[in-house]
């Protein structure tokens, strides 16, 4: 039995480490040599020691030297990873994310933050939205985009780190840059998701102007039904709900909605049709939806309901990166240094969701949960689990970059605290 379990420890780090590290390799094809070492002690640094501060990520690495000298080393190239690196770098991750993803796939876009409350010296610290607290904090605005794969985990494709206070034009500015990255790398007929603060014109029209798909829950307007002005939320109200939907919400409780789908036109843009969907039992008010996804049966609208409801996800994805990876105490100073090391951080995460749905993988990742005994067993947080099994595993096998894996045939396993 402890032999059965120790070869089951040896093959699940011998597998994730090999894997990581041909991943790394294959992401940065194109680069030199030092580049790609760098890249490599990243991605196996943060796996193993789940988090963002330099001198973990190193100590991760055990590389024989001392710790100082490796996380200079790690500093200077966070701060120096330059724009071409980073284009290539992404440039073969996201080949990797698009043979993922489907017609269907969905991309869900959102803001975020990082809050430093006790920081002072941190590159273009502003004032921001805690979104844990709802309170007013210092730290930096981020905007992110992720897809989900066909088992709901994030695919990390963007995420910026930006500032109030530098080189800031607008927040609209930020979010069409995130739009035309999208627009490079995917199909106008992947729907975008959007919570609230994205219901403008300023949005709306950039959607349009890319014929991409969307859906965008709504605050109240005007809207133009049967050629008549009226508020939208009057409209939602009136609206007989034609189709039952039933789902779980985010805290486990039960909900029975009512969905209904009607076509409206928006004042800046007569042009244009939308459909209106709104669901009914969601919240205390109707939950309105805007789209431009048409479809013959209208029951679609229950569809795009589940579609927009998923968008929690990368909210998921946020708490996911502070939780697992203390994401939020990063002591990286510059706004350019952070922005690398999450680059880094979201890369990791796209490849242990991308592990975590591959079907030859599924043996190592199922290893890796039963290393993790659980109370609740919640397949919706799988990576969760599989980083708390990687956190034991890798603690009992003590293993450093440039180590061969351990061999336990004997079947005994010791901690080393050397």
């Amino acid at each position: 039995m402890v032999k059965n379990k120790t070869r089951e420890i040896q093959n699940a780090v011998s597998n994730m480490k090999q894997s990581v590290l041909r991943f790394a390799e294959r992401i940065s094809e194109g680069m030199k040599t030092p580049r790609k070492n760098f890249v490599a002690d990243m991605l196996y640094g943060m796996m193993v020691s789940q988090d963002v501060k330099l001198s973990k990520i190193g100590e991760a690495l055990k590389e024989g030297i001392e710790l100082k000298h490796t996380e200079e080393r790690l500093r200077r190239n966070v701060n120096n990873f330059n724009t071409e690196e980073i284009e290539i770098v992404s440039n073969n991750y996201m080949k990797k994310v698009k043979a993922k993803c489907k017609k269907d796939t969905l991309i869900i876009v959102d803001g975020g933050d990082l809050t430093k409350p006790y920081g002072s010296k941190f590159e273009g610290l502003c004032k921001v939205r805690d979104g844990s607290t709802g309170k007013i904090e210092k730290g930096l605005p981020t905007v992110g985009m992720i897809a989900l794969t066909d088992d709901k985990l994030p695919l990390p494709i963007y995420d910026n780190i930006y500032s109030y206070e530098k080189d800031f034009v607008s927040e609209n500015h930020e979010t069409f840059k995130a739009l035309d990255f999208a627009d490079k790398h995917f199909s106008k007929d992947n729907i975008r998701v959007f919570d609230r603060g994205y219901d403008s014109s300023i949005i709306t029209g950039k959607l349009l102007e890319s014929k991409v798909k969307f859906i965008v829950r709504l605050c109240e307007r005007t809207v133009i039904f049967n050629g008549e002005k009226v508020s939208v939320s009057e409209l939602a109200k009136k609206s007989a709900g034609e189709y039952s939907l039933d789902f779980v919400s985010k805290k486990g409780k039960k909900k029975h909605c009512e969905v209904s789908v009607m076509s409206i036109k928006l004042p800046n843009f007569k042009e244009e049709t939308f459909n209106l969907v709104v669901c009914k039992g969601y919240a205390n008010e109707p939950m309105m939806l805007i789209t431009n996804v048409f479809d013959d049966d209208n029951a679609i609208c229950k569809t795009l309901v589940k579609c927009y409801l998923l968008r929690w996800k990368i909210e998921e994805f946020y708490r996911f990166k502070k939780v697992t990876f203390n994401f939020e105490d990063i002591r990286v100073m510059s706004l350019k240094g952070m922005n690398n090391l999450n680059f880094f951080l979201n890369i990791l995460i796209g490849f242990l969701s991308m592990k975590s749905t591959e079907g030859q993988d599924k043996p190592i990742i199922v290893s890796l949960i039963n290393q993790v005994k659980r109370i609740y067993k919640d397949t919706k947080n799988v990576l969760y689990t599989v980083c708390a099994g990687l956190k034991k595993v890798f603690a009992i096998v003590n293993t450093g970059i440039a180590d061969p894996t351990p061999d336990f045939s004997s079947g005994f396993v010791q901690l080393c605290f050397g």
